[in-house]
Formats: C-alpha cells, structure tokens, sequence
C-alpha cells in the first residue's frame, strides 16, 4: 500500500447492540490515524476520526463526522472526497483517511 508502514482493522460489538468496526493506519513519518465506526445494519451511528495529525480548520473533522453519521458504510469514502480543496491536512492526507472508510466498508460487507 502506498504511503503506509503499518495498518490494522478489527470489530467488536458496540454498547448500544450495535456492531463497531475500527481501522488504523500508520502512515510513512510515522503519524497514525484512526477511524471507528458504530453501525446499525449498514448505516452509521457513531463515527470518530482520530490520531497524530492537525487539520486546518479544525472543525472540519467534526463536521466530516457529522456527515457521515446516518450514512450508509458504503458511501463514507466518498463523504472524505467532498472535503478536496476544503480541509489542510498536516500528518496524513485525505486518501489515507478514504484508504481507512474503504477499509471499514469491506469489512461491513459492503
């Protein structure tokens, strides 16, 4: 995988019945990022970004979050995509971020 030192993904079931799906990567520099996702069925009721990086606003992250919470697992990548051109990212970039949605939507099954 381009750009990647190390990766991993795992589920377990959730708090609220739910199942949660996680992934991380750590990407060449040695920043990581991860990404969990809580589903029910297919659609996505929690969503946290986290890990060794800043974005610029900052507040875009939680927004992407917001976004993606109610969505199907399968369109989370394509949710990172609508944020070209309107997020800096500094540590990872938007395809590692996507790299890990891809990840998570296999997988679901998706």
């Amino acid at each position: 995988m381009p750009g990647s030192s190390s990766r991993s993904t795992g589920a377990r079931s959730g708090s609220t019945g739910g199942r949660v799906l996680s992934a991380s990567r750590k990407v060449i520099g040695g920043k990581m990022v991860k990404v969990e996702v809580e589903l029910a069925g297919r659609r996505v009721r929690r969503v946290t970004i986290s890990g060794d990086f800043f974005a610029y606003p900052a507040e875009v992250i939680e927004e992407m979050e917001r976004e993606m919470t109610g969505a199907d697992v399968g369109e989370l990548p394509s949710v990172v995509d609508r944020y070209r051109g309107r997020v800096e990212l500094v540590g990872i970039t938007l395809e590692d971020l996507r790299e890990l949605l891809r990840q998570l939507a296999e997988a679901s099954g998706a």
